[in-house]
Protein backbone atom coordinates (compact mmCIF):
# COMPACT_ATOMS: atom_id res chain seq x y z
CA UNK A 1 0.00 0.00 0.00
CA UNK A 2 1.55 3.53 -1.19
CA UNK A 3 0.72 6.43 0.96
CA UNK A 4 1.31 10.16 0.23
CA UNK A 5 1.02 13.09 2.53
CA UNK A 6 -0.68 16.21 0.92
CA UNK A 7 0.41 19.72 2.30
CA UNK A 8 -1.69 22.66 0.72
CA UNK A 9 -1.34 26.82 1.50
CA UNK A 10 -4.92 26.92 3.06
CA UNK A 11 -3.08 25.22 5.79
CA UNK A 12 -4.87 21.76 5.17
CA UNK A 13 -3.15 18.80 5.58
CA UNK A 14 -4.86 15.31 4.08
CA UNK A 15 -3.72 11.56 3.97
CA UNK A 16 -3.76 9.85 0.55
CA UNK A 17 -3.72 5.77 0.27
CA UNK A 18 -3.77 4.22 -3.23
CA UNK A 19 -3.10 0.78 -4.57
CA UNK A 20 -0.25 -0.27 -5.42
CA UNK A 21 1.94 -3.44 -6.74
CA UNK A 22 5.04 -3.22 -4.87
CA UNK A 23 7.60 -5.74 -3.60
CA UNK A 24 8.96 -3.08 -0.58
CA UNK A 25 8.44 0.28 0.91
CA UNK A 26 8.09 3.43 -1.34
CA UNK A 27 9.05 6.47 0.59
CA UNK A 28 6.12 9.08 0.86
CA UNK A 29 5.55 11.33 -1.79
CA UNK A 30 4.64 15.03 -0.20
CA UNK A 31 2.65 17.15 -2.65
CA UNK A 32 2.63 20.69 -2.25
CA UNK A 33 -0.09 22.89 -4.08
CA UNK A 34 -0.03 26.19 -5.34
CA UNK A 35 -2.43 27.66 -7.13
CA UNK A 36 -3.54 25.17 -10.30
CA UNK A 37 0.14 23.32 -10.17
CA UNK A 38 1.13 20.17 -8.03
CA UNK A 39 5.02 19.70 -6.89
CA UNK A 40 6.27 16.43 -6.00
CA UNK A 41 9.07 17.01 -3.58
CA UNK A 42 9.93 13.25 -3.49
CA UNK A 43 9.36 11.66 -7.19
CA UNK A 44 13.33 11.49 -8.01
CA UNK A 45 12.87 9.59 -4.60
CA UNK A 46 10.39 7.42 -5.69
CA UNK A 47 11.91 6.74 -9.41
CA UNK A 48 14.76 5.43 -7.70
CA UNK A 49 13.66 3.46 -5.02
CA UNK A 50 11.91 1.45 -7.82
CA UNK A 51 15.43 1.34 -10.05
CA UNK A 52 16.95 -0.17 -6.68
CA UNK A 53 14.59 -2.97 -5.95
CA UNK A 54 13.89 -4.05 -9.89
CA UNK A 55 10.41 -2.82 -11.20
CA UNK A 56 8.25 -5.86 -12.51
CA UNK A 57 6.04 -5.24 -16.42
CA UNK A 58 3.34 -5.63 -13.69
CA UNK A 59 3.71 -2.49 -11.48
CA UNK A 60 2.57 0.66 -12.13
CA UNK A 61 5.09 2.95 -13.71
CA UNK A 62 5.92 6.42 -12.61
CA UNK A 63 6.50 8.98 -15.01
CA UNK A 64 6.51 12.72 -16.02
CA UNK A 65 2.51 13.78 -16.03
CA UNK A 66 1.36 16.39 -18.86
CA UNK A 67 0.46 20.00 -17.80
CA UNK A 68 2.75 18.97 -14.18
CA UNK A 69 5.99 20.49 -14.17
CA UNK A 70 8.68 18.55 -13.24
CA UNK A 71 10.11 18.86 -9.65
CA UNK A 72 12.56 22.28 -8.28
CA UNK A 73 14.38 23.21 -5.23
CA UNK A 74 13.07 24.89 -2.88
CA UNK A 75 15.20 27.77 -2.96
CA UNK A 76 13.96 28.40 -6.23
CA UNK A 77 10.59 28.29 -5.70
CA UNK A 78 8.72 31.62 -6.23
CA UNK A 79 5.81 32.93 -4.16
CA UNK A 80 2.42 32.58 -4.28
CA UNK A 81 1.48 35.79 -6.29
CA UNK A 82 4.47 34.63 -8.76
CA UNK A 83 3.13 31.55 -9.25
CA UNK A 84 -0.41 33.41 -10.04
CA UNK A 85 0.87 35.39 -12.61
CA UNK A 86 2.67 32.52 -14.47
CA UNK A 87 -0.32 30.83 -14.31
CA UNK A 88 -2.81 32.80 -14.99
CA UNK A 89 -1.13 35.90 -16.41
CA UNK A 90 -1.31 39.47 -15.42
CA UNK A 91 -4.90 39.65 -15.23
CA UNK A 92 -5.51 37.60 -11.65
CA UNK A 93 -4.09 40.41 -9.91
CA UNK A 94 -6.47 42.68 -8.38
CA UNK A 95 -5.88 46.23 -8.80
CA UNK A 96 -4.77 47.89 -6.07
CA UNK A 97 -6.80 50.99 -3.99
CA UNK A 98 -5.63 54.25 -3.45
CA UNK A 99 -7.28 57.64 -1.91
CA UNK A 100 -8.39 58.47 1.52
CA UNK A 101 -9.79 55.92 3.90
CA UNK A 102 -13.94 55.40 3.14
CA UNK A 103 -16.18 55.58 5.50
CA UNK A 104 -19.43 54.46 4.24
CA UNK A 105 -22.76 53.24 5.57
CA UNK A 106 -26.02 52.34 3.50
CA UNK A 107 -28.49 50.45 3.71
CA UNK A 108 -29.53 47.42 1.50
CA UNK A 109 -33.44 45.99 1.03
CA UNK A 110 -34.50 43.78 -1.68
CA UNK A 111 -34.43 40.56 0.38
CA UNK A 112 -37.22 38.08 0.09
CA UNK A 113 -37.85 36.40 4.15
CA UNK A 114 -37.35 33.13 3.97
CA UNK A 115 -40.78 30.25 3.25
CA UNK A 116 -40.00 27.28 4.46
CA UNK A 117 -42.84 25.87 2.04
CA UNK A 118 -41.20 27.61 -1.36
CA UNK A 119 -37.53 27.36 -3.06
CA UNK A 120 -35.81 30.47 -2.90
CA UNK A 121 -34.84 30.40 -6.36
CA UNK A 122 -38.76 30.43 -7.29
CA UNK A 123 -39.06 33.34 -5.60
CA UNK A 124 -36.68 35.67 -7.41
CA UNK A 125 -38.57 35.10 -10.41
CA UNK A 126 -42.21 35.44 -9.55
CA UNK A 127 -43.65 38.20 -10.54
CA UNK A 128 -44.63 40.39 -7.57
CA UNK A 129 -40.46 40.91 -7.56
CA UNK A 130 -39.35 43.13 -9.13
CA UNK A 131 -36.55 40.76 -10.80
CA UNK A 132 -35.41 40.54 -14.31
CA UNK A 133 -32.55 39.18 -16.73
CA UNK A 134 -29.41 40.94 -17.36
CA UNK A 135 -26.38 40.40 -19.73
CA UNK A 136 -23.12 41.43 -17.89
CA UNK A 137 -20.60 42.44 -20.15
CA UNK A 138 -18.13 40.66 -21.44
CA UNK A 139 -18.97 37.29 -20.90
CA UNK A 140 -23.09 37.98 -21.41
CA UNK A 141 -23.50 34.85 -19.19
CA UNK A 142 -26.87 33.71 -19.78
CA UNK A 143 -29.96 33.90 -16.99
CA UNK A 144 -28.21 36.29 -14.74
CA UNK A 145 -30.60 38.02 -13.07
CA UNK A 146 -30.81 41.37 -11.18
CA UNK A 147 -33.56 42.98 -8.08
CA UNK A 148 -34.59 46.37 -8.65
CA UNK A 149 -35.10 47.38 -4.37
CA UNK A 150 -36.55 51.00 -3.51
CA UNK A 151 -35.35 50.27 -0.30
CA UNK A 152 -31.88 50.20 -1.49
CA UNK A 153 -29.77 53.22 -1.03
CA UNK A 154 -26.75 51.28 -3.00
CA UNK A 155 -26.21 48.64 -5.26
CA UNK A 156 -24.83 45.52 -4.67
CA UNK A 157 -23.48 42.52 -6.38
CA UNK A 158 -22.88 39.13 -5.65
CA UNK A 159 -19.37 38.10 -4.78
CA UNK A 160 -19.77 34.34 -6.70
CA UNK A 161 -20.84 35.97 -9.60
CA UNK A 162 -17.80 38.87 -9.95
CA UNK A 163 -15.33 35.70 -10.51
CA UNK A 164 -17.81 34.02 -12.74
CA UNK A 165 -18.81 36.99 -15.17
CA UNK A 166 -14.92 37.91 -14.97
CA UNK A 167 -14.93 40.78 -13.57
CA UNK A 168 -12.57 40.40 -10.88
CA UNK A 169 -9.55 41.71 -12.72
CA UNK A 170 -11.87 45.04 -12.33
CA UNK A 171 -12.53 44.94 -8.51
CA UNK A 172 -11.12 47.46 -6.08
CA UNK A 173 -10.56 45.51 -2.76
CA UNK A 174 -11.30 47.22 0.59
CA UNK A 175 -8.39 47.99 2.84
CA UNK A 176 -8.30 45.64 5.85
CA UNK A 177 -8.20 48.06 8.81
CA UNK A 178 -8.28 51.23 6.59
CA UNK A 179 -11.68 51.67 5.16
CA UNK A 180 -14.84 51.82 6.73
CA UNK A 181 -18.00 50.09 4.81
CA UNK A 182 -21.22 49.35 6.37
CA UNK A 183 -24.03 47.58 4.79
CA UNK A 184 -26.96 46.26 6.89
CA UNK A 185 -30.16 44.68 5.72
CA UNK A 186 -33.20 45.76 6.51
CA UNK A 187 -34.28 42.88 7.37
CA UNK A 188 -32.22 42.67 10.41
CA UNK A 189 -28.64 41.09 11.15
CA UNK A 190 -24.87 42.36 11.59
CA UNK A 191 -23.19 44.16 8.96
CA UNK A 192 -22.98 42.17 5.74
CA UNK A 193 -19.03 41.44 4.62
CA UNK A 194 -17.70 43.62 1.69
CA UNK A 195 -14.87 42.48 -0.79
CA UNK A 196 -14.56 45.07 -3.05
CA UNK A 197 -16.01 47.69 -5.41
CA UNK A 198 -16.56 47.44 -8.66
CA UNK A 199 -17.98 48.56 -12.23
CA UNK A 200 -20.08 46.95 -13.89
CA UNK A 201 -21.63 47.37 -17.81
CA UNK A 202 -24.38 45.25 -18.26
CA UNK A 203 -27.68 45.67 -20.50
CA UNK A 204 -31.24 45.11 -19.35
CA UNK A 205 -34.79 46.04 -20.60
CA UNK A 206 -33.39 47.36 -24.15
CA UNK A 207 -30.59 49.39 -22.73
CA UNK A 208 -27.13 49.69 -21.70
CA UNK A 209 -26.19 50.85 -17.79
CA UNK A 210 -22.70 51.28 -16.18
CA UNK A 211 -23.11 51.28 -12.70
CA UNK A 212 -21.03 50.92 -9.73
CA UNK A 213 -21.16 48.30 -6.98
CA UNK A 214 -20.50 46.90 -3.78
CA UNK A 215 -19.37 43.30 -3.87
CA UNK A 216 -20.86 41.48 -1.39
CA UNK A 217 -22.64 37.87 -0.03
CA UNK A 218 -26.41 38.43 -1.12
CA UNK A 219 -27.70 35.54 0.07
CA UNK A 220 -30.53 35.07 -2.37
CA UNK A 221 -30.70 34.01 -5.95
CA UNK A 222 -30.03 36.93 -7.69
CA UNK A 223 -26.77 38.50 -9.25
CA UNK A 224 -27.22 42.06 -8.59
CA UNK A 225 -29.90 44.15 -6.35
CA UNK A 226 -30.05 47.47 -7.97
CA UNK A 227 -30.94 50.28 -5.42
CA UNK A 228 -32.27 54.04 -5.64
CA UNK A 229 -28.42 55.53 -6.65
CA UNK A 230 -28.89 53.11 -9.96
CA UNK A 231 -32.02 54.66 -10.68
CA UNK A 232 -31.06 58.59 -9.96
CA UNK A 233 -28.06 57.67 -12.30
CA UNK A 234 -29.82 56.36 -14.57
CA UNK A 235 -32.78 58.58 -15.21
CA UNK A 236 -35.10 56.06 -14.58
CA UNK A 237 -38.89 55.61 -15.17
CA UNK A 238 -40.46 52.30 -14.00
CA UNK A 239 -43.48 50.50 -13.33
CA UNK A 240 -43.61 47.83 -10.76
CA UNK A 241 -44.58 44.20 -11.03
CA UNK A 242 -43.64 43.22 -13.05
CA UNK A 243 -40.74 45.20 -13.16
CA UNK A 244 -40.48 47.42 -16.40
CA UNK A 245 -38.74 50.09 -18.15
CA UNK A 246 -40.38 53.37 -19.65
CA UNK A 247 -37.52 55.59 -19.99
CA UNK A 248 -33.67 55.75 -19.06
CA UNK A 249 -30.84 58.28 -19.52
CA UNK A 250 -28.79 55.09 -21.46
CA UNK A 251 -27.83 54.08 -24.28
CA UNK A 252 -30.34 51.16 -26.63
CA UNK A 253 -29.81 47.95 -27.27
CA UNK A 254 -30.94 44.83 -27.84
CA UNK A 255 -33.86 43.20 -24.96
CA UNK A 256 -32.44 40.41 -22.79
CA UNK A 257 -34.41 37.34 -23.08
CA UNK A 258 -36.35 36.15 -20.30
CA UNK A 259 -36.41 32.41 -20.48
CA UNK A 260 -39.21 32.52 -17.21
CA UNK A 261 -41.30 34.97 -18.35
CA UNK A 262 -44.13 33.32 -20.16
CA UNK A 263 -46.23 36.73 -21.24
Amino acid sequence: MARGRGRGRGGGRGLGRGAANTNGDVPNARFEFRTGIAIADDIDDILQSRTDRGSTDSEPRLGPTPGIPRARPRTQRRDDDEVSRSYYGPQITLMQPTGPPLEVEESIGGMIADDPSRDPRISAILPDVASFTISVHPLHLPNSRAMFSSASSTSVIDWRFVRLAGLLPKMVPIRDGVDRVDLRSLYGGGPMRVYGRVDVLFDAHGYEFEQPFWVTDIGFPVEMVLGVDWAVNSGLTTRLFPFSISKADARKTRTVEDVYRMI
